[in-house]
């Protein structure tokens, strides 16, 4: 505070109530503060010093800061009991403070899986790989605040589907003269039908 500074602006949270002032004068003057009506409103502190004529006027406005991002809902399009080889739309709502539903394109959107064996997310599309139960969460950040959705339970159901693998992916392995190469135990395999995927593989 500067007794030579009249104007003050103090920016208070979206949604915040106005604090409460307390003010004291120097060498026995006297203090009565008007309170501010609400956020995006002015407090005034009148001051008056012992001589009874001396007068100062001191005006708080108080700025309410533009509102945050505050909530995010994720869902997927027609419910989340999925059944295997489905390529469902993730649909997401990121909402500031005071309701504003933010676009796509000024969110930055990570998507966290619980166990990516049975579901993965690309391109905003979640695909069902495996039966199982898993979770599925998207992280928000907009203008440096981060917040996370409630986790959201997945379930896929096994396919009725018979599929044939008609192929597999090619794997190439690099080792040294005399080491035995370590090929992985897991490869891409293609379907007659369906989504491609992972499946467990044995040498020979």
């Amino acid at each position: 505070f500067d007794p030579a500074t009249y104007n003050y602006t103090v920016e208070i949270p979206y949604g915040a109530e106005v604090p409460e002032i307390t003010a004291a004068a120097a060498e026995n003057g006297s203090v009565y503060i008007i309170p501010a009506m609400g956020p995006g409103r002015s407090a005034t502190i009148l001051v008056t010093a012992e001589d009874g004529e001396t007068t100062a006027t001191y005006s708080i406005f108080f700025q309410v800061a533009a509102p945050v991002l505050d909530q995010v809902e994720v869902s997927i399009e027609g419910g989340s009991a999925l059944t295997e080889d489905d390529v469902k739309t993730v649909d997401l709502t990121a909402m500031l403070q005071d309701g504003t539903v933010l676009s796509d394109d000024v969110i930055d959107v990570t998507y966290i899986v619980g166990d990516e064996d049975i579901i993965q997310v690309h391109d905003g599309q979640v695909y069902a790989y495996n039966a199982g139960e898993t979770t599925l969460t998207a992280r928000v950040t907009y203008q440096d605040v981060t917040v996370e959705s409630a986790p959201l339970t997945v379930t896929v159901e096994a396919t009725t589907e018979n599929k044939t693998i008609i192929g597999y992916e090619q794997v190439n392995v690099t080792t040294d003269k005399g080491v035995a190469p370590e090929l992985p135990s897991r490869i891409m395999a293609t379907f007659d039908k369906g989504l491609a995927k992972d499946v467990d593989v044995v040498w020979d």
